[in-house]
């Protein structure tokens, strides 16, 4: 949801990296001020740990390439997470998104092995962490059983603000996620509103 509610208009996004960039910065600054720095010793097993995986993956001879393994994702949830959905094309790229998560985690492969500038090595580390994200955000999209803002549901066409004028929230280490009551739910509840929304479509503004 964030700022723009279920859908961002065009030409609000530099502004939004304008405000929130600066705010983040500053509060990045005065939480570091206040905190206690991670001891040597468990900041140097982190990029102990990170180095050693880096050596595992570039002795490894045979695997999927990282750039292959991305676009196969890529085009898995352009399928069937895209501006259109219905629950049968996203239980159906869960099962994709798990099979690509099981292949990142055990099957990939570098073909340039050098430890200067390696892109296909960004490229690793980053698929490892899309498929968990493709993964959270496709979820979020089949226990979501409505259509709102760019969210379209072929199967849920309606607005349903008895039930989901919510945010769905997920944390680091929890596969559950939780409804968390939105700020326009508070305000849709103060002013007494029935649920007799429809949504015109994915990326269209509810008449609500």
């Amino acid at each position: 949801a964030g700022i723009h509610g279920a859908n961002r208009l065009g030409g609000n996004a530099l502004t939004e990296v304008l405000v929130t960039g600066a705010r983040a910065g500053d509060t990045a600054a005065a939480i570091i001020a206040e905190t206690q720095h991670a001891p040597p010793d468990e900041m140097e097993s982190l990029a102990l740990d990170r180095f050693r995986d880096a050596i595992k993956v570039l002795h490894k001879e045979k695997g999927i390439r990282p750039r292959q393994l991305k676009q196969r994702l890529q085009q898995t949830m352009w399928d069937k997470v895209s501006l259109i959905r219905d629950g049968q094309g996203l239980e159906e790229a869960l099962k994709e998104i798990e099979n690509l998560t099981e292949e990142a985690e055990t099957n990939l492969a570098l073909q340039f092995r050098g430890k200067v500038y390696n892109k296909e090595l960004v490229d690793y580390w980053e698929v490892r962490r899309m498929v968990k994200l493709a993964s959270l955000i496709t979820k979020a999209a089949l226990l979501r059983e409505e259509s709102r803002g760019s969210h379209w549901r072929e199967d849920f066409p309606g607005e349903d603000n008895e039930n989901w004028l919510v945010n769905l929230i997920t944390e680091p280490g929890r596969p559950v996620f939780r409804k968390e009551i939105s700020p326009g739910a508070k305000v849709w509840q103060r002013e007494g509103k029935k649920n007799e929304g429809t949504s015109n479509g994915p990326g269209q503004d509810s008449e609500n």
